[in-house]
């Protein structure tokens, strides 16, 4: 999903309103879940701003079957590329509290923060080109600073950006993806995942070589018609990329339905059901959107909500 986020949304999340979060109190930590094979969940965008996804609800997640929780954490950059340091303590501590809030229900963990533009509206969409590099070098030093609080709070699975390939093109997401990994080799010893978006790719063109995991995006953007064997088109790409490179694991990240996505109300189920009927032993997860407020079908209380469920179900 293309980080659907406006302006009142970054408002909300710079005046500090966020979901329920766990207290920063010293104590035990839950340790690092090493034994899971096949990883279940959801993918939350926008998690930090309260009210903001149907499933913010540790409880809900856990009752809808998930054994893993994905969420983001926005880095605002300047319209020169630049990012206030001053604000990295901010993010760290959101990022630290909603760990420790999901962990505490006995979630494992997907964290893949991504840089956003500081005066947001409307849909993002790529980094302007003329900056993309001022961004990534000062984007560098909050992803290794989250990946040293994913270290230390035990988190299972860390990708340096969300969707890289999309937020500043696949030459300098290739480049990049292989500069920052020794970065966060050097501070993190769980999971490092490549979180792209790929899924409308039509040829390799990414360097995934030292990553554990691959993940890419699907949505049904050109209607559900077809949408089921472009799926295992898809899934059968990434898995020979992956192979390619020394991959090991190859999730559906993100993929199901929101706004922009135009098929009907009745055919929302299929564009999650069909990822999860080719994906079925050929992936090692299955994340699906929750649309933000707004943004689509949330999955709570949805008819989705059922699918993802029996999904979820049949393959734990």
């Amino acid at each position: 999903m293309r980080h659907l986020f406006f302006g009142v949304i970054m408002a909300l999340l710079f005046s500090g309103c966020v979901a329920p979060t766990a207290k920063l109190d010293e104590g035990s930590l839950t340790p690092r879940q090493e034994n899971i094979t096949l990883y279940l969940g959801a993918w939350l965008p926008v998690v930090s701003v309260q009210g903001m996804q149907s499933l913010e609800n540790r409880n809900d997640l856990v009752g809808l079957g998930a054994n893993t929780v994905a969420f983001g954490v926005e880095i605002p950059y300047q319209a020169d590329g630049s990012i206030k340091a001053s604000d990295m303590e901010k993010y760290a501590s959101t990022a630290r509290r909603l760990i420790r809030y999901y962990k505490e229900a006995g979630l494992a963990i997907l964290l893949s923060p991504s840089p956003v533009p500081h005066n947001l509206e409307g849909e993002p969409g790529p980094v302007p080109e003329n900056i993309r590099t001022e961004v990534l070098k000062s984007y560098e030093q909050f992803v290794v600073k989250l990946a040293k609080i994913a270290e230390e709070e035990n988190v299972e699975i860390f990708s340096p950006m969300n969707e890289p390939d999309y937020k500043v093109g696949t030459e300098l997401s290739s480049t990049w993806g292989q500069k920052i990994l020794p970065k966060v080799r050097a501070v993190y010893t769980g999971k490092v995942m490549w979180k792209g978006a790929l899924g409308l790719a039509e040829k390799k063109s990414i360097n995934f070589t030292g990553y554990d995991i691959l993940g890419f995006t699907s949505f049904p953007y050109g209607g559900i018609e077809g949408y089921k064997e472009r799926v295992g088109s898809i899934i059968s790409a990434m898995n020979n990329w992956a192979e390619e490179d020394g991959v090991g694991m190859v999730f559906a990240s993100e993929f199901g339905t929101y706004k922009p996505v135009q098929i009907s109300k009745a055919d929302e189920p299929k564009s999650i059901q069909y990822v999860f009927d080719k994906g079925e032993g050929r992936l090692d997860g299955f994340f699906v959107l929750d649309p933000p407020r707004g943004f689509g079908t949330p999955i709570k209380g949805s008819a989705l909500e059922q699918v993802v469920k029996e999904n979820f179900e049949k393959l734990r």
